[in-house]
């Protein structure tokens, strides 16, 4: 999770004050990674800000217990998971992984899933451990599928600087990747 030290920070100033002010800022630090785990299950923006926002309500009214939670980087990502699929099952969807679109339902096993989960996880570790320009660079053109130049355009930058930051970020998450799986 990024930042952890910050997080568990925050997390103890939040049980002592209570203050809206600390929880927004645990918001700021926690919303791009959770809004990327919901949407994995989602794939539709709309449906994915409603789940997120449902997870920081159920943080809100948890706030003072946050702290108790062993491993609140995976109980996050639980309360999301599950979130996203009662959304899914609640408006009688299906969620179907990125990656296994074409496939038929019963060729994705539990261990497939874990497996998924567990790359997606490490997937957006090394996002959010990409320096900021170079992470909206890599996220305007992968994950919002903007052509080069229209990056360019947005972020006042030339198209070579989209194309030498988008090659350091794949180059990184590929480390990460690969680290993974040793």
């Amino acid at each position: 999770m990024k930042d952890k030290k910050k997080v568990h920070e925050l997390l103890i100033e939040l049980k002592r004050s209570e203050s809206q002010q600390d929880f927004r800022l645990l918001y700021d630090l926690l919303y791009d990674r959770f809004f990327r785990i919901a949407n994995y299950y989602l794939k539709k923006e709309e449906w994915t800000r409603e789940v997120v926002m449902d997870v920081f309500l159920t943080l809100w009214n948890r706030r003072t217990d946050l702290i108790t939670i062993g491993d609140f980087d995976n109980y996050c990502f639980i309360l999301l998971k599950n979130a996203s699929l009662n959304y899914l099952e609640k408006h009688e969807l299906e969620f179907i992984p990125l990656d296994d679109k074409t496939k038929p339902e019963d060729s994705q096993t539990p261990e497939d899933n874990l497996l998924n989960e567990e790359l997606l996880l490490v997937y957006i570790d090394a996002l959010e451990e990409l320096p900021p320009k170079c992470r909206e660079v890599f996220v305007l053109v992968r994950e919002q599928g903007l052509s080069y130049k229209e990056v360019a355009h947005q972020l006042d930058i030339s198209v070579k600087t989209v194309d030498s930051q988008l090659q350091k970020a794949i180059k990184s998450i590929k480390e990460k990747i690969k680290l993974y799986f040793l």
